[in-house]
């Protein structure tokens, strides 16, 4: 405390001075004046962590990346699957709901029918893809299909799995998403899961029946609704805090704290677009890490022992040296713009909507271990795909070049080669000659009809190996059927 002489132009008499130099500052300091607004930006630290939560509402899963034609995959994997294990049922498959067709088996055999119920669909896109092939292809995959063999089996296993994939992965992506986060963040801001008009309610009728007063009153909407809470900290009022500044730069519209009273929601909407306009471009932490962020240091501020009563339970600035507690939106008589949510026994008692953002932050968690789950999943089902298209090509191409060799064998494949060197053969009637060709062979005694020059066995073997071998050749550069996509591929 400083002391200072001053003379009396009067009397001449010296009297002291107490704290003039203070008492010329409270004059001039506008802040400190008797209805003097609570201070410019005194609540932006708290306020961001408030916006996070508002502006999760519009928040997204980040897995937006490029992904394979699910349902397309889905669909041809299962396609293929009946095809190998339930043929007889997928052809006996109505082609449309509306008709009518017997059954292929009848009984507990029917009942377990892949074909029945929901599977029908899939069993009549199956026939329709079968029907759309043609003659020679079905022939082949069918062949194919029927052999048994392990190409055979590894197709069918690997078309099993991907539509065990296929299907997990849109298991996965039905919880990947913040449906459930939204729905508890919505209940902690409004009191329930969507915004509605209205936000203070019957027993918010003053701003410190609304925000609290650490002289004993706790907060009625504030404690309840997390958006009212906002309004006490950054709204502005016709009293105590006109265009108050304490959360940003622009002032919210006068509130009228009422039940039902508009003004409320309307600055509601100017704090939300602040929080959109202010939020960080580029935030790249998960959502759950930011509500738990956000609720940690909103606990951490209830612990603060705020205000002349060196209370808990406080949100939001305090002038703990002058105030009585009031969160009326002053900075001297009053704490100032806060929320004043109780306390016992030197422990603050806890918003409702505290502990929604706790659940909040935990379903956020869940959601994003799918999309992470989904992700490897994704990367499963490409590489399942690539392993049934080449199973599948294999598998069908060897089978053909092994129908073409048992054709080729039986002389139904090359009629017309082994005839045109026949003829050859028989056009020649000296042994010099015949000899000359090596698929000829000379018969000195054979007599009419019969020729002495035929086409020897050799020489029919030899026709057969050249008639493969050109298959073979033909196959260079020859385009396949992708089953699994029902592409035509290379």
């Amino acid at each position: 405390m400083q002391l200072s002489v001053v003379k009396n132009p009067k009397t001449g008499q010296l009297h002291k001075c107490v704290l003039c130099v203070a008492a010329v500052a409270l004059i001039i300091d506008p802040r400190s004046s008797e209805a003097a607004a609570a201070t410019d930006g005194s609540n932006s630290y708290i306020f961001k962590h408030f916006c996070t939560v508002v502006n999760a509402l519009d928040a997204e899963p980040k897995h937006k990346e490029t992904t394979p034609d699910l349902d397309g995959v889905l669909k041809a994997a299962t396609t293929i699957k009946l095809l190998f294990n339930n043929r007889q049922e997928v052809e006996a498959t109505a082609d449309t709901d509306g008709e009518t067709q017997q059954a292929a088996t009848t009984g507990a055999a029917q009942a377990a029918n892949p074909c029945n119920g929901n599977g029908k669909q899939s069993c009549q896109e199956a026939k329709k893809f079968q029907s759309g092939l043609s003659a020679a292809d079905k022939e082949v995959l069918v062949k194919f299909i029927q052999s048994k063999s392990n190409i055979a089996k590894e197709a069918n296993s690997s078309a099993t799995e991907l539509v065990q994939a296929a299907t997990r992965i849109q298991d996965d992506e039905a919880q990947a998403n913040y449906k459930d986060v939204k729905a508890k963040l919505q209940t902690a801001l409004f009191g329930q899961t969507k915004m509605v008009t209205g936000l203070l309610s019957a027993s918010d009728t003053s701003r410190t029946q609304a925000c609290g007063a650490g002289t004993g009153t706790a907060a009625k909407g504030a404690k309840e609704k997390m958006a009212v809470a906002l309004l006490c900290l950054c709204g502005s009022d016709a009293g105590g805090c006109t265009s108050c500044k304490t959360c940003g730069a622009t002032p919210t519209g006068t509130i009228t704290f009422g039940d039902a009273d508009r003004s409320a929601d309307t600055a509601y909407a100017t704090l939300a677009a602040q929080c959109k306009a202010d939020a960080n471009k580029h935030e790249r932490r998960p959502l759950s890490a930011q509500l738990q962020e956000a609720a940690a240091a909103l606990r951490q501020d209830l612990l603060k022992l705020k205000s002349t009563g060196h209370k808990a339970g406080f949100i939001g600035g305090v002038n703990s040296n002058q105030a009585n507690g009031a969160c009326d939106g002053k900075s001297d008589s009053g704490s100032g713009a806060c929320v004043f949510s109780g306390d016992k026994d030197g422990q603050p008692q806890l918003p409702v909507w505290l502990e929604l953002i706790d659940k909040a932050a935990a379903e956020a968690t869940k959601a994003e271990e799918f999309v992470a789950s989904t992700k490897r999943r994704y990367s499963q089902l490409i590489a399942l795909n690539k392993t049934l298209t080449t199973l599948l090509v294999t598998g069908t191409t060897a089978f053909n070049q092994v129908a073409t060799l048992q054709q080729t064998a039986t002389g139904t494949q090359t009629p017309t080669a082994a005839e045109k060197n026949e003829k050859d053969c028989n056009a020649e009637d000296k042994e010099p000659e015949c000899k000359a060709n090596p698929k000829c062979k000379w018969d000195g005694e054979a007599k009419p009809p019969k020729k002495k020059c035929t086409l020897s066995e050799e020489g029919k073997q030899k026709i057969r190996k050249e008639a493969v071998n050109a298959g073979a050749e033909n196959q260079t550069g020859r385009k396949c059927f992708d089953y699994t996509t029902k592409r035509t591929v290379k």
